[in-house]
């Protein structure tokens, strides 16, 4: 089992024995992203599909802009929402700068 999660014989042995939890985290981790990935790859073809023979008479366009997935939507509005107070910082400080010129 921890040959599967890549560790080492000599890990295994002599290391730590926590370090089997942190590989076997990382190695399950890692076979999400690899499903993810697969999932992905499956609406791509299903896209690809749509867009190119039509059933109903009419294709679907295919998307212009990769897939995102939630997390990755939530991560968007955050660093637009991080950017915005940025740039708030910045103009509130330019304009405390700029009356202490006077």
């Amino acid at each position: 089992m921890a040959l599967e999660y890549g560790m080492s014989a000599d890990e295994y042995w002599f290391g730590d024995p926590n370090m089997l939890f942190a590989f076997q985290k990382a190695y399950q981790e890692k076979e999400k992203l690899k499903i993810k990935g697969y999932w992905l790859q499956g609406q791509y073809v299903a896209c690809a599909i749509q867009s190119t023979i039509s059933f109903s008479g009419k294709t679907v366009p295919y998307p212009d802009a990769p897939f995102r997935d939630e997390e990755e939507q939530e991560l968007a509005k955050d660093e637009e929402w991080l950017q915005a107070q940025r740039l708030k910082a910045y103009e509130h400080f330019k304009a405390i700068l700029g009356k202490n010129k006077k």
